[in-house]
This record gives structure tokens, sequence and C-alpha cells, in this order.
């Protein structure tokens, strides 16, 4: 049975709600880089290949591991994160200043909703996360991909079997994903026979910091 693993990234500014960054330099907190490193010695996965998104902090927190490994990264863009809020509206605003911002977002739940000529669309990012479960089939088995957590909460969703066509499926997501933790560092498998109609994914408790197991 093909197998690869999803990590989420550890604690990064924007988790931690400091000054707004282009979502590609949002980098790791003094805690992130301590999640980091306390992940690297939690894995005693042994990767076909390592594979992280565009984002900086998908690499910083997979850099303590890969150091041990010895080996390099590829990076994959289909797996970045969704940029809801673009870096030209939400510049030089704390957490706090954003979160109006992304509360009129969800409020609108609309899945052509762009925040900022630079932000995405949920229609875009959904098909993204669409694109990778339909090309399951040619993920190298073994393989570990760190990567983000609303990406993990959308492959769950569409793998429960739910749609994402209408506003209201987007505001069925938003409540659901409220109420569904994938914490910083969490470690999930993600296995299939042919693809994604057989796929399944699960949370590691071996390898996911014992405070996030219930």
């Amino acid at each position: 049975m093909p197998t690869i693993y999803l990590i989420r990234h550890a604690e990064s500014t924007a988790n931690a709600g400091e000054i707004s960054q282009p979502n590609p330099e949002v980098d790791l907190t003094a805690k992130g880089r301590a999640q980091a490193r306390q992940l690297a010695e939690r894995l005693t996965l042994e990767p076909s290949k390592v594979v992280v998104s565009e984002f900086i902090r998908t690499r910083q927190t997979a850099q303590p591991w890969l150091d041990k490994l010895g080996i390099e990264p590829e990076v994959d863009g289909l797996i970045n994160e969704f940029n809801v809020l673009g870096y030209s509206v939400v510049k030089g605003m704390t957490g706090k200043q954003r979160q109006p911002v992304g509360q009129r977002y969800w409020r609108k739940c609309s899945l052509q909703e762009r925040v900022g000529e630079d932000g995405e669309t949920f229609a875009e990012f959904s098909a993204r996360v669409s694109k990778f479960l339909d090309t399951l089939h040619t993920r190298e088995d073994g393989s570990v991909l760190f990567i983000h957590g609303m990406f993990i909460k959308l492959i769950m969703w569409r793998l429960l079997g739910y749609p994402m066509h209408t506003a209201h499926h987007l505001r069925l997501f938003h409540d659901w994903q409220i109420n569904m933790p994938v914490p910083n560092t969490a470690v999930f498998r993600l296995h299939w026979q042919t693809g994604r109609d057989d796929a399944a994914i699960n949370i590691m408790p071996k390898f996911t910091p014992e405070a996030f197991i219930g």
C-alpha cells in the first residue's frame, strides 16, 4: 500500500500573531525552531525523499532532520499554503489587526473572493488540493512532505467525500475545520491502493507531540 507522510510546519511568526510578512517569507519563531529540533529527534522514518513547499517555514521545520539525514529536499509549489490574505492588504499588521480582515473573508464565504491582488481565491486553493489528490499515484512511496495546516485540513475534507463547489460548502468547511486542530509538527500518514478514491489519512501519535493527541 503506497504511503506518504505529511508534516505540518512548526510555529511560525504568523501563527504567533507577529507582524505580517509575505507568505513565502513567513519564518519560524524561536519556539518553532525548538519544535523543529524536537521533531528531528522524534522522527525515525526512513524517507525515500523529502519534499517542502515554496514557503520558507516548511524548509526551516525540515532542516534539523535534513541535517541529521544528510539529504536535500525537493521543492513543490503545489503544496503551498492557502494564501488567503494578500500581503498588499495586511502589510504592517499584527495578528490582532489581521483578525477582522480574515473574519470578513470568512463571513462572505465566497469561493471567488480574492483579498488583495496577491491573494488567492479558495477556488484556486481547492483546485491545487484536488490536483495533489489526483496525482497521488505519482508520489514516491515513503516520501515525507513538510506541508501546511489548511492544506492538510482540506485533504481530510475531500477524503471524507465532502464537496467544495459552492459558498455553502465553504461555510460548512470553515465551521468544521475550526474544530479540527492540526497542530504544529503533527505527523500524518496518507495511504492508498489506487489513488484518491480509496485514500485515507490518519495522525501518527508516535511522532506527534503527546499534548496534541486526544
